[in-house]
């Protein structure tokens, strides 16, 4: 579009005052102008509003895509702890320890396995810690006086052997024991002695028994049980007894136990 501008009086109007031709197409160029520019103006209108819509829509979309940031920042960080536990970095991590898994995405270190062995005072035959009579059930005794030792799971919270009531203390329901007692018989006698060992669980009692062979003369003695630790072994706590059977009486001296924690409930 070109645009006439009158530069002088008689480009506006001639002698008589009346319009000149270039003024009229000066205005008419003017008009259509302005109102190309008012067409313009409406149509960036209408485009700015589209794009403020545009800018709304994008800012909503902009405060979930921070929504889903934070909560990304909150996994990471958890998973973070996670792996910095599972890589013993924290404090959690225990000497010897094994990574176990609480089932709902966490976990803590644990020892499960450890023992305790135990050594009674008494070890020669001179001084024996018993003397028990034939047919007579004894509770077996180890007061822990020349060894006591405990490599402990974490989670002990009393020794696996009471050296003063000579109770079998379990950690927890549903452990798995191994127990090993040891010990040495003397002045045993009659056609065919032997000695019996029970282990009692308070609802099960486990039974093991060996021949006297030696003719009264020292001779070692190791019983070997395994033990799940159901709910009146916790109750009661785990009980030996020892029956000789003989002529007169059999001393015990040398009394060693050893318990292992083989395995540890988790369901």
């Amino acid at each position: 579009m070109t645009i006439f501008v009158p530069r002088r009086r008689e480009d506006f109007f001639n002698e008589n005052g009346t319009p000149t031709l270039r003024f009229t197409r000066w205005m008419e160029s003017a008009t259509e102008s302005g109102n190309e520019n008012s067409t313009q103006v409406a149509t960036n209108t209408t485009q700015i509003s589209t794009n403020t819509g545009d800018i709304t829509t994008n800012t909503g979309d902009i405060v979930t895509l921070l929504a889903g940031v934070t909560n990304n920042t909150a996994e990471i960080a958890t998973i973070d702890t996670r792996v910095k536990v599972v890589e013993g970095v924290t404090p959690s991590a225990l000497i010897g320890s094994t990574f176990v898994s609480d089932g709902a995405g966490g976990g803590s270190f644990i020892r499960i396995q450890g023992f305790g062995q135990f050594q009674d005072t008494d070890t020669t035959v001179g001084t024996p810690s018993q003397n028990i009579a034939t047919g007579t059930r004894t509770l077996w005794s180890n007061d822990g006086g020349t060894l006591s030792l405990q490599k402990s799971p974490s989670d002990l919270a009393n020794p696996l052997w009471n050296v003063s009531t000579n109770l079998i203390q379990a950690i927890a329901l549903y452990d798995v024991y191994s127990v090993s007692i040891t010990f040495k018989c003397q002045n045993y006698a009659g056609p065919a002695p032997n000695i019996k060992c029970e282990l009692d669980t308070g609802s099960t009692i486990i039974t093991e028994t060996t021949s006297l062979l030696n003719a009264g003369s020292e001779q070692s003695i190791i019983f070997n049980f395994t033990v799940a630790a159901n709910a009146a072994f916790i109750a009661n706590d785990g009980k030996i007894y020892i029956t000789y059977t003989g002529t007169g009486t059999c001393d015990i001296f040398g009394s060693d136990i050893l318990i292992v924690r083989d395995s540890k409930n988790y369901v």
